[in-house]
């Protein structure tokens, strides 16, 4: 079916004009579902857009042409007008930037666009935690290992101490320990209370990691207990059956099995 009007056969700026006059949705009705006038005319879809949605909102629904309106606009992006987190009651008792919020959305594009833009990868939110904690804390390891790599700090605490590792060990993370570990981080960096990653580590394999990675089994915290102490008592019944296992020469052979087609 043809446009009903050849509006692609106008010049830009007559084109623009006409938009102005009788809005962008009006337009597009006009020009049927021609594409070539949807690019032409998505800038000024995202302007409408824009006006309609906050930034939040746009980081949210993944809008991302009215979000870099608004950046282009000279969005602040450090504000901290943007809740990541709820008590039980949905009141927000965090607030955080926009990258922040990209992460807790698991939104990459909108990420991205935020880094590319200028936001600050150390940027903390109202609870002290960097967009970098705010991924670890919602198992986002992507997002982690683009943080450091954009020149996030991987060993900035929060008010308690708190590291990003501490928080990869505690939420019993493999994949995002093992990554952090790799980007740098110290395994032996402590809390205010002088814990090490490997006193919370939540299961075995983390703390595997984490000695693998270089974590003193003998280090204490403030209450004088070393890490193996301080761990889960599953954690640390099964690390110490491993080590005896290895000490007596125990380990359970590995078996290759030779499957062969029929």
């Amino acid at each position: 079916m043809e446009e009903a009007f050849a509006l692609s056969d106008l010049p830009q700026e007559l084109l623009y004009r006409i938009c102005r006059w009788c809005g962008v949705k009006d337009v597009l009705t006009l020009a049927g579902t021609s594409s070539s006038m949807m690019r032409e005319l998505q800038p000024w879809l995202d302007i409408e857009a824009a006006k309609m949605f906050g930034p939040d909102s746009c980081v949210e629904t993944g809008k991302l042409g009215p979000l870099q309106v608004h950046v282009s606009k000279g969005l602040d992006l450090a504000l901290m007008n943007y809740a990541v987190d709820w008590d039980a009651f949905g009141t927000p008792v965090t607030r955080g930037s926009l990258l922040h919020l990209s992460i807790y959305c698991d939104n990459m594009d909108a990420f991205y666009l935020l880094l590319r833009n200028g936001a600050d990868p150390n940027v903390v939110d109202t609870a002290g935690s960097t967009p970098l904690n705010t991924a670890v804390r919602y198992n986002r390891n992507c997002f982690a290992r683009q943080l450091v790599l954009s020149g996030a700090n991987i060993h900035q605490k929060n008010e308690n101490g708190v590291t990003a590792l501490h928080y990869a060990a505690k939420r019993g993370s493999v994949e995002l320990t093992r990554t952090l570990l790799k980007l740098g981080a110290n395994p032996n960096e402590t809390d205010n209370n002088m814990n090490t990653p490997l006193h919370t580590a939540a299961n075995v394999l983390v703390a595997a990691e984490l000695i693998d990675g270089g974590a003193s089994l003998d280090f204490k915290n403030a209450g004088g207990q070393s890490a193996i102490e301080a761990m889960p008592a599953e954690v640390r019944v099964e690390l110490e059956l491993d080590k005896f296992l290895e000490d007596q020469n125990h380990r359970i052979p590995q078996v290759n099995f030779d499957i062969q087609c029929l």
